[in-house]
């Protein structure tokens, strides 16, 4: 029998050698397009949105601090209302904050130090179905020009567990100030601040 019939030719051997590599050429195209269409055909994945920079702190009158908050929902975060005179002693201070209470919850308000260790809390009140808070401290004895600057008080709020994600305002609606002689003060800017809730 003629062993030389049972062995392909070398014709024969390099055509299969094409039609392999054929084939795998066709392959890697074939995965290419298919990664592809996964990272491209459904549109790019969006970039995650860049939180914008906090306003910077104001060098006089009264603010809430941080000036930008992070939180998630059913977390808790602090908010000082911070007071910096310019030039002019503080004996008194009424302050309206206003906030979303289908977003947040105000669970305490505690008196700070800027009217001294032992501030008179003539009034502090949280209203529930308005959303607002409001609180009216005094110095108890005599004070002195220029106040240094500090915080009137610190409120405790908790984002609420449905809360959607967003940025939300926390303002200062109203803020009257005394002076030493218990005058109005007058022209001091007011600043409030952004909560972004994160989902």
């Amino acid at each position: 029998m003629n062993r030389a019939m049972n062995k392909p030719s070398v014709r024969h051997r390099a055509s299969t050698k094409r039609k392999s590599l054929l084939g795998l050429a066709v392959l890697a195209v074939l995965c290419l397009a298919f990664l592809a269409s996964c990272t491209c055909g459904n549109g790019a994945s969006p970039a995650p949105e860049k939180t914008p920079p906090a306003p910077p702190e104001p060098e006089e009158g009264v603010y809430l601090y941080p000036t930008q908050v992070e939180a998630l929902p059913g977390e808790e975060f602090d908010i000082e209302i911070t007071v910096r005179p310019s030039g002019w002693g503080v004996s008194g201070c009424e302050v309206v904050m206003t906030y979303d209470p289908q977003l947040m919850e105000p669970l305490d308000i505690e008196a700070g130090d800027f009217l001294g260790a032992t501030p008179l809390i003539g009034l502090k009140r949280i209203d529930s179905q308005s959303g607002t808070i409001t609180l009216a401290i005094a110095r108890v004895g005599e004070t002195t020009a220029p106040s240094p600057a500090g915080v009137l008080a610190t409120v405790s709020f908790k984002v609420a567990d449905s809360a959607a994600a967003g940025t939300y305002d926390l303002s200062l609606t109203w803020v009257g100030l005394a002076d030493e002689d218990f005058q109005d003060i007058t022209g001091f800017p007011i600043q409030g601040t952004s909560v972004r809730i994160s989902s």
